[in-house]
């Protein structure tokens, strides 16, 4: 939300910053073809011809051609429709309020956020203060690949603060997407390797994962047992390999809808306890309620 409300305002806001600083003013319009877009805007997506995006209202979308039934939804994100009325509300008694103060103060509406996340997320967690006795604390961040970069970040300082490792391992899945970000890319093996292409470095674009078989609990077993078996050539160098921990989606999105089965997920979470790691689920795609409840993990 900070990065739409920084970058809409800053649309609104060019005139102003145009004049003061003796710039060349916006245009007020543009001809948005592929080819005038494309030589703008770096192309990092593959985008779809279906014309200018003008308007969208509740479950539609519509272009300078013609109007869609919106089921893309900004990729899982339009969660409430178009234009939903108590959201604008929402946004512009915030924006009325203050916009954005950084992380360097703090703000009651983001506590309050993170108790109702809390209490929901973890049983026995009564709100407020109390939410605390979960043992859990929420990170607020721009996007699903900054919450991945996050959480692979926890689970090395985990692996080498708590577990004593020098060579943290994070296993990974099959067909799995974690997000574009140089960290999340190691962790991503969907898509046949094109999401890695021209980014590595060596061979490799981010190092420390290990991938298993989505689903396939023997395949899970022999990498972690290879992982965190005893190397006396490691003792005497005095580094210790091991699983700091395991990342996975609980239902796989871009490597096809590809749910994870309630045993394999369970026995995810035996393992990181035997290892003393932790288990991450990432769901970016699958959380606050897309499916049915508040995450899918529940």
């Amino acid at each position: 939300m900070q990065m739409v409300m920084k970058m809409v305002g800053l649309v609104f806001l060019l005139p102003t910053l145009a004049a003061a600083m003796s710039l060349s003013p916006p245009p007020s319009s543009i001809a948005t073809t592929p080819e005038v877009f494309n030589s703008l805007v770096l192309p990092t997506y593959g985008r779809y011809d279906i014309g200018n995006v003008i308007s969208a209202s509740g479950s539609y979308l519509k272009t300078d051609r013609k109007s869609y039934l919106d089921f893309v939804s900004g990729i899982a994100t339009n969660s409430f429709g178009h234009g939903n009325p108590v959201l604008q509300s929402a946004v512009t008694s915030q924006l009325q309020t203050f916009a954005h103060v950084s992380n360097l103060y703090y703000a009651e509406n983001q506590a309050r956020l993170a108790s109702w996340l809390l209490t929901n997320t973890f049983p026995g967690a009564n709100g407020g203060v109390n939410a605390a006795k979960s043992g859990g604390k929420a990170f607020f961040c721009n996007s699903g690949a900054e919450a991945n970069e996050g959480a692979i970040k926890l689970l090395r300082k985990w692996g080498h603060d708590r577990l004593g490792l020098t060579h943290p391992y994070i296993i990974t899945m099959s067909d799995s997407f974690h997000g574009r970000t140089t960290g999340a890319l190691g962790a991503t093996n969907s898509g046949g390797g094109k999401y890695q292409k021209g980014f590595e470095f060596g061979g490799v674009v981010s190092d420390g994962f290990r991938k298993v078989t989505f689903n396939d609990e023997e395949s899970l077993e022999k990498v972690v047992k290879s992982l965190n078996r005893f190397r006396l050539r490691d003792f005497l160098r005095g580094k210790k390999r091991g699983v700091a921990g395991i990342i996975t989606e609980t239902l796989q999105g871009e490597g096809g809808v590809l749910p994870g089965s309630d045993s394999f997920l369970k026995r995810c979470r035996e393992i990181t306890k035997e290892v003393g790691g932790l288990l991450v689920f990432d769901e970016v795609q699958t959380g606050m309620g897309r499916t049915g409840k508040l995450w899918n993990f529940q």
